[in-house]
């Protein structure tokens, strides 16, 4: 997956932080699945509005992001969950839980590469 780093900006000022893009149907499969705990980046997935925790191995922090990028809802998650569909949502940034936290309000500027869809 090709990771950027992305600026935030939150309550607090702006923050940049590494994302992955999952852009092919595997990479959007896999996600955080089977991966060890602890990464230190994040993964988005374009044109997601919902998002399961099967085969993980950790919690997540998974935040539903807008068409502009602006968080809209906040969540953390356990393993062997499924989200809520959040039909406003076009985008799902996945961290591991408390790495960055972030709220609902936050504004990730999105600078995405085209997705393979």
């Amino acid at each position: 997956m090709q990771t950027r780093i992305l600026p935030i900006q939150t309550r607090q000022g702006q923050v940049y932080l590494p994302v992955k893009f999952a852009l092919t149907f595997t990479q959007r499969l896999k996600g955080f699945m089977f991966t060890k705990p602890t990464p230190d980046y994040g993964i988005l997935f374009p044109n997601t509005r919902q998002i399961h925790m099967f085969f993980m191995r950790f919690p997540l922090d998974v935040y539903y992001l807008d068409q502009a990028g602006k968080i809209i809802y906040a969540d953390s998650m356990e393993p062997w969950k499924i989200g809520p569909n959040i039909r406003e949502a076009h985008y799902v940034l996945e961290f591991p839980q408390g790495l960055y936290p972030l709220q609902a309000g936050d504004h990730v500027i999105l600078h995405a590469p085209k997705t393979a869809y």
